[in-house]
């Protein structure tokens, strides 16, 4: 296309001054063609065409990394979809148009490299297959902020949770229990902060045995005197998403974890509470 005769742009504008002219061409030029008008001047025509051959060459160079884009997209798309046929269990199709996680779980997919984010996610994609509106929107939200590391982190932290109950508060009181535990305040917090740890801390006040699953055990807290409540010592919950990445982990025991745990409580009278593990 040969540009715009400056005659006709000066001739339609001929009651503005030069300036608008010359700020409305620009405007109509760079519009139509890419380019200023100086740039596609008739009397600069090399220069219009190294800048051409220049932009043409960047517009291929665009195009060769969109097509890299998508192909590694659906590579990590066709990756989390393999792993996630081992465990797809139902012989119907429930998913609907409108099942926005689902969906977005899918897309989500073609963004994650990550091997260990790729079998979470994969498990997630079955699982919601398997029986749609098991998860929630938030915890789509959750797993965008969600990379490698700060998946290892919460699954270190959940190697000092009590399922059922949560994480002790008192566990970030001492350096030296963080230590003994090898966890961290700060990737506590940031766990925290991405929405799968509640921030708020949570206290149980009651008479009755209450239990908290740690991995393949039971934490038991049973009232001393069973004529008084006991005080469950102040934790924080997993957040609904927190939960829903929780049981696709593999989590490992913290050797130190009920030791500390027994220690910490055996001389608080104040709480009434004994605590056996079965």
């Amino acid at each position: 296309m040969e540009p715009l005769s400056t005659s006709v742009i000066v001739g339609t504008t001929a009651m503005l001054g030069n300036k608008a002219v010359k700020i409305f061409e620009d405007l109509i030029y760079r519009r139509i063609y890419g380019f200023s008008r100086e740039e596609l001047d008739a009397s600069n025509k090399e220069k219009a065409k190294d800048i051409i051959a220049v932009k043409e060459a960047t517009r291929d160079l665009i195009v060769k990394s969109e097509i890299i884009k998508i192909q590694r997209e659906y590579k990590n798309l066709g990756k989390t979809l393999s792993l996630a046929s081992p465990y797809i269990t139902s012989e119907e199709n429930k998913i609907k148009e409108e099942n926005d996680f689902f969906w977005g779980i899918l897309e989500h997919s073609k963004k994650i490299s990550n091997e260990e984010m790729q079998v979470l996610i994969s498990k997630i994609v079955a699982g919601e297959y398997n029986n749609p509106e098991t998860y929630s929107m938030s915890t789509l939200q959750v797993l965008k902020s969600v990379d490698g590391k700060l998946l290892n982190n919460f699954t270190k932290i959940l190697g000092v949770c009590l399922i059922g109950i949560g994480i002790i508060q008192d566990i970030f009181s001492d350096v030296e229990d963080m230590k003994k535990l090898d966890v961290s305040y700060s990737h506590f917090l940031e766990l925290q902060n991405i929405g799968l740890i509640c921030a708020n801390v949570s206290e149980i006040e009651t008479d009755k045995d209450t239990t908290g699953v740690y991995i393949s055990k039971q934490v038991h807290f049973i009232p001393k005197d069973k004529t008084k409540k006991m005080v469950i010592p102040s934790f924080y919950s997993l957040t609904r998403a927190g939960r829903e990445i929780a049981r696709h982990l593999n989590i490992k025991e913290n050797p130190n974890f009920i030791g500390w745990l027994k220690d910490e409580y055996k001389d608080n009278d104040y709480r009434n509470f004994d605590i056996e593990t079965r």
